[in-house]
């Protein structure tokens, strides 16, 4: 029952969410195959194929069903013949006709940074993993980095993480672990490596996996090879070095976006401060922010919604709670919002 409601609850919970359910029922059907009774296969794909087909065409009927009646694809506007392209735009300039694996390279070993084609054609600086530079720190404050996501000392992670897993499957590393200790652990080496091949699947099965945001089980890559090659925490020995990192990584990236968000929220509400005092006109441009509408709402302020092609001549333009525009005649106003970025 538990898993009919969450796969209810999955496949609907994110618009593409119900590709990575498919994967992950797939591998769940491979592990049932492999250790249990082929009855308890049959009933599980019984179950969980009627739960598909409830979320698909009842739960979410829309988008799914209206999106495959009116667009020919269940998935449009992100897949298929007519879909709409969101990608081009927000990434950096240097991938243009580049493939998903040469774009996951530049933004894994390049310097994190937020590049996008929309704001310039900076190209993507590549370094050695393990160093780090104060751009890259006050990069982390962003919500969706672009290049080297997942912080500064990822790639150097990874990478060591990666030769650790090597070496232990190789027999150059490990040998000092105790008889007893060795045959503990090896019965669960094999379910952590099949989760270890899941997880790197559900990941380059997106086109789009240089993107932090689109892939954030990629994070678990290198504790899954650390894991399987033997890492305890009783003698860590070269394993610390990743996982020291990963700590530091943890608290720097923590502690720059929460200080940027709590700024962010003051700056916000010293905004909004300011747009509700006095009894102005004011008109305002969205953007793709539509909620900001509510936010307006909420503090009672009276405004004409606009366009971006609107024809009204308004003396003053200020960014609109760091999205769109608010646009007036307060030269006051004008200059207290201005201050405020």
């Amino acid at each position: 029952m538990m898993l009919f409601l969450v796969i209810l609850a999955l496949a609907n919970i994110k618009f593409t969410s119900l590709v990575y359910l498919l994967v992950m029922l797939a591998g769940y059907y491979l592990i049932l195959l492999v250790t249990r009774p082929g009855k308890e296969l049959i009933q599980t794909v019984r179950v969980t194929g009627g739960a598909v087909l409830i979320a698909v065409l009842c739960i979410g009927f829309n988008p799914y069903v209206t999106n495959s009646l009116i667009n020919g694809h269940p998935f449009y506007p992100v897949y298929g013949e007519n879909k709409v392209d969101i990608i081009t735009g927000n990434a950096p300039h240097e991938f243009k006709d580049k493939n998903r694996f040469e774009k996951f390279y530049l933004s894994f070993l390049g310097r994190s940074g937020n590049l996008m084609r929309t704001w310039s054609d900076e190209k993507i600086d590549l370094k050695v993993p393990f160093t780090l530079d104060l751009k890259e720190i006050k990069a982390m404050a962003g919500c969706d980095v672009r290049v080297a996501g997942f912080g500064p000392f990822f790639s150097g992670i990874f990478l060591a993480s990666a030769l650790l897993y090597v070496l232990s499957k190789a027999g150059k590393w490990g040998r000092g672990m105790g008889e007893k200790e060795s045959d503990r652990f090896s019965g669960k080496v094999s379910w952590i490596d099949a989760l270890l091949f899941f997880v790197v699947f559900s990941v380059v099965i997106n086109p789009e996996f240089w993107w932090a945001r689109y892939v954030p089980q990629l994070w678990a890559v290198p504790v899954l090879m650390l894991l399987s090659s033997g890492f305890s925490g009783k003698k860590p020995g070269w394993p610390l070095v990743p996982v020291a990192f990963y700590l530091v990584s943890i608290f720097m990236i923590s502690t720059v976006y929460i200080e940027s968000n709590i700024k962010e929220t003051r700056a916000l509400n010293r905004e909004l401060g300011l747009l509700s005092e006095g009894n102005r006109e004011m008109a305002v441009y969205f953007e793709n922010f539509r909620s900001d509408r509510l936010k307006l709402m909420k503090k009672g302020i009276a405004y004409i919604e606009t366009k971006d092609d609107a024809q009204t001549v308004w003396a003053y333009e200020n960014t609109l709670l760091g999205h769109g525009a608010v646009l007036h005649n307060d030269e006051s106003l004008y200059a207290a919002l201005k201050a405020i970025h």
